[in-house]
């Protein structure tokens, strides 16, 4: 962290409980690949590694992703059948993204403790594979008041909108993270709603351009993937114990939240957030 100046400590995290992978290659049993969260490689049997892919250097933080990146959470790795490390060093791999192709997996890697911040320090290059790969797992989606428009939550594929005229292979990221629940607004549809992980409601007023936190005046304790829900013929969200996160009260128990509130007189109609 503090070599790359991304904080002013240095700190440790982990998800070898869900993304973990290594793989030898066929030809050189002391060049070991292994993936995490990115992909990395040893060419000393393990003694020294270096850093192959960035995930972090494509979108939503790059427009123009860079040579190096590859989509974060790795699972597998599979090199060519016709692999030979010379003419041919075709190697793919799967992660929450999709599937990569790199043709010179032994191109140097980056190495140092310098070499997590710079993604052109690796000259491995990764190519996705995903045109009309249609398995992108979607929490919750919304519909625009046009029929035509969509935009939904994605497991750590971020918030991303699509259009019928756009097809299947346009959809563009407009939120970051694992994206959870969305509504858009029927009488203002610049007016979206989206989600990450944990209390992370946000609101956009320019049709997705810009989102801010809509978080004031919520306190309820969160699931990983937290519901909007509809409560009197409009969207709000709803936490964890089943409260209108908008601040309404209702007698009524709204769909897809907790328990039921405690007993209140009913007030005015449900507002958004």
């Amino acid at each position: 962290m503090t070599d790359c100046r991304f904080g002013t400590a240095n700190g440790f995290s982990n998800q070898g409980w869900y993304d973990n992978v290594i793989a030898v290659d066929p030809l050189d049993p002391n060049r070991v690949w292994a993936g995490g969260i990115d992909l990395f490689r040893s060419d000393d049997g393990g003694a020294n590694w270096g850093v192959a892919s960035y995930w972090w250097a494509g979108p939503p933080n790059e427009t123009v992703p860079a040579p190096a990146y590859s989509h974060a959470d790795q699972h597998l790795i599979v090199f060519h059948p016709q692999y030979d490390g010379v003419n041919n060093q075709t190697m793919f791999v799967g992660s929450d993204g999709g599937i990569f192709r790199t043709d010179n997996a032994r191109a140097p890697v980056a190495a140092g403790n310098a070499g997590p911040c710079n993604p052109a320090a690796s000259q491995v290059r990764f190519t996705p594979l995903n045109n009309g790969y249609g398995v992108t797992q979607f929490y919750h989606g919304a519909v625009y008041p046009d029929g035509r428009s969509y935009f939904g939550g994605t497991q750590d594929n971020g918030t991303v909108r699509g259009t019928d005229a756009a097809g299947a292979n346009a959809w563009v990221p407009i939120n970051g993270g694992d994206g959870g629940y969305t509504a858009v607004d029927p009488s203002n549809p610049d007016t979206l709603f989206a989600s990450f992980t944990g209390f992370s409601f946000r609101k956009s007023t320019d049709n997705g351009a810009n989102f801010a936190a809509a978080t004031f005046g919520l306190s309820d304790g969160t699931s990983f993937i937290n519901p909007y829900v509809r409560i009197r013929a409009t969207r709000s969200a709803c936490g964890r114990e089943g409260r209108p996160a908008s601040g309404a009260r209702t007698t009524a128990r709204p769909s897809g939240c907790g328990r039921a509130p405690r007993s209140r007189p009913a007030a005015r109609r449900a507002r958004w957030l």
